[in-house]
């Protein structure tokens, strides 16, 4: 756990100063802000005021931080969920052209097949029910116990 200690007057707190606690924020896990008050120098401010403010400003960072992230999860036009969106849409995409791919293959080889002359026959009888000019074709069906 990194900590850091983050000391000055902060009389008064400038974006500075909140840009520096922002930036430390994001490096350490801990950060302590020590204010100053020395005993020769005149402040503008309290030590109490100046924590207040400090509070004030770190709590306005928090609020727009928190809106950001509603906004751009929510209601974006670019938001996580139509994201969310997108990449199942992208799946489902994904996943026709894979049964397509499987199609155009078995297509394939079905036609390599094909190109023998007693394969294309056997073809015919078994999909089409085509016969030869003299010969008879009986088709038999089972009925299943269930019917």
């Amino acid at each position: 756990m990194k900590k850091v200690i983050y000391p000055g007057t902060f009389d008064p707190i400038t974006y500075g100063h909140i840009d520096l606690i922002k930036k430390a924020l994001n490096i350490f896990d801990n950060l302590i802000i020590a204010i100053s008050d020395g005993n020769n120098k005149e402040y503008l401010f309290s030590v109490e005021e100046r924590e207040t403010l400090i509070k004030k400003s770190l709590f306005k960072y928090l609020v727009i931080s928190i809106s950001f992230l509603i906004w751009m999860t929510f209601l974006d036009t670019n938001s996580l969920l139509m994201h969310a969106e997108l990449n199942r849409e992208i799946k489902k995409l994904k996943k026709k052209r894979d049964a397509l791919n499987k199609e155009i293959l078995d297509d394939k080889s079905l036609i390599e097949k094909l190109n023998d002359i007693d394969s294309l026959e056997h073809y015919a009888r078994e999909e089409y029910n085509l016969k030869k000019e003299n010969e008879d074709i009986f088709i038999i069906e089972f009925q299943s116990e269930n019917e």
